[in-house]
């Protein structure tokens, strides 16, 4: 062999050579493990700022994927707050992980791109209760409020959705939760959950908020902050994911569901009367384990988050603009008929449990001249079966139930759906659904757990239009009417 010959690259060396170890921090920024970060860090707990710090770490973990940042810091989060998944990870355990957080996005997509500002608000209210803050909607003197109130405190957390180009580093949005904050330096401890990239730092509050408003080339918005909590009196509705069915798991036949009140609406058609593209065995995944599995899974592959979403910004309003419905009766008709299959199903899937639970719930809305209607619309299909038959009472049972989602599904929609009604039905529309929230007698005081479901519906079906809808409706303008329809 030749004394020149050169010797190959072996498959390490070009592995290392097409790979990094970590990024440097700029100078700007203090590394939480520098002499400088551990005497912040000793302000920070003396100051009484730090109050989530050990809640945080003791569940820091690092992004499995480089843009998993989103899904990561919200496992971290719900981990902290002592969420239960109810869901299993792995072995007999019950715990959050990022790659199990795949609502609201394709995982595909996730793995590829991340998630954006809308989409983690949409899988946080799947978990947990959830404020937004967008940055061109808070002063800075507001986001130093926050800071406070957050790090003074262990039961809710803030995540910041930022630009790493504005505080110098590479890449751009990012994900993380904020550690802790030193009011008197101005500094706030941000936990990188890209720790394979950078590690935890400590940044100036005016730097961090500048970098919350580059706009996101993604959507054209800026991003901002999230204040997370959880609510173990009232659990968040997930309107974001259909969950799979256990094969083995036996299906709560007294469930309300969608479907039930579809196809109430039409007792001829077998399946359901609304529009659909999904197999008609979806119609029947209440009474048949086997087929709630396959159900599930036929919708879930289907579906697709930007149709669901055009439902409401544009193929409802289109209907009810069609049929232009001249009373009451006949315009909750046209709507409840007029939620696709997958819609219903989706829906339906999130809501039986919590309405199986609920007695105060079901009877709150039973109370309302607007169940009253929807009874009135969909009348108890007749049965063959003697009245007082096992099988008559459980098809008024899931009659009622259907009837009971139904009044929910219309007190939740936003406004935005019914701008097409005709001006007389739609006052009369939303005077039934003010009444039912805050009754004219001053002496009766509103539901509230009635009133958290019917928010907390109408604020997930909000994000899911900003996050998807592609029809070309401007999609601030269902968050406006979010802000303005907010129930007092």
């Amino acid at each position: 062999m030749s004394a020149q010959a050169v010797k190959k690259p072996s498959c390490d060396d070009l592995t290392l050579k097409n790979s990094f170890y970590r990024r440097k921090l700029p100078e700007h920024l203090i590394s939480f493990t520098s002499p400088k970060g551990k005497q912040l860090f000793r302000e920070m707990l003396q100051e009484g700022y730090g109050e989530g710090y050990f809640s945080l770490v003791g569940n820091f973990t690092t992004q499995s994927e480089p843009a998993y940042c989103g899904p990561s810091s919200l496992a971290m989060v719900l981990n902290s707050l002592e969420v239960d998944p109810q869901r299993q990870w792995k072995g007999a355990w019950r715990w959050y992980s990022d790659e199990l957080l795949e609502c609201c996005a394709p995982a595909e997509q996730v793995k590829a791109k991340g998630i954006t500002f809308n989409q983690f608000a949409c899988l946080s209210k799947c978990h947990c209760d959830v404020q937004v803050r967008r940055a061109n909607q808070v002063s800075l003197e507001q986001f130093k409020q926050d800071l406070e109130n957050v790090c003074s405190r262990d039961d809710i957390h803030m995540v910041v959705s930022f630009s790493r180009k504005a505080l110098g580093q590479t890449g751009d949005g990012h994900f993380s939760p904020i550690g802790g904050y030193v009011p008197k330096s101005g500094m706030v401890l941000v936990l990188d959950t890209a720790r394979f990239k950078y590690p935890s730092y400590f940044v100036s509050v005016e730097q961090l908020y500048k970098s919350l408003f580059p706009i996101d080339a993604e959507t054209g918005t800026s991003r901002g902050y999230f204040l997370l909590s959880a609510n173990p009196n009232q659990p968040a509705i997930s309107l974001c994911k259909i969950p799979k069915a256990n094969a083995g798991s036996r299906p709560n036949t007294q469930s309300s569901t969608a479907e039930d009140v579809l196809r109430a609406a039409n007792p001829k058609v077998p399946g359901l009367s609304g529009p659909t593209s999904s197999a008609d065995s979806a119609s029947s995944c209440t009474s048949n384990p086997n087929a709630a599995t396959s159900a599930a899974n036929t919708v879930d592959n289907k579906m697709s988050w930007t149709s669901l979403a055009q439902t409401f910004c544009k193929d409802l309003p289109s209907r009810i603009q069609a049929e232009n419905p001249q009373t009451l009766d006949r315009m909750i008709s046209v709507v409840l008929q007029g939620v696709p299959r997958e819609y219903a199903f989706w829906i339906s899937q999130q809501q039986a449990y919590r309405l199986r639970d609920t007695n105060e719930l079901i009877a709150s809305i039973k109370s309302t001249e607007l169940y009253n209607l929807v009874s009135s619309a969909f009348p108890v299909p007749l049965s063959q079966s003697p009245a007082s038959s096992p099988e008559a009472r459980l098809v008024r049972q899931q009659h009622e139930g259907a009837l009971v989602f139904g009044t929910l599904f219309l007190m939740s929609s936003p406004s935005t759906l019914f701008l097409t009604l005709p001006s007389e039905v739609s006052r009369q529309f939303e005077e039934l659904r003010k009444v039912a929230l805050v009754p004219e007698d001053e002496d009766f005081q509103p539901n509230r757990v009635l009133k958290e479901e019917v928010e907390r519906m109408r604020s997930g079906i909000v994000d899911l239009v900003n996050s998807f809808c592609c029809c070309g409706t401007k999609t601030g303008s269902m968050m406006d009417d979010l802000e303005k329809k907010t129930i007092h």
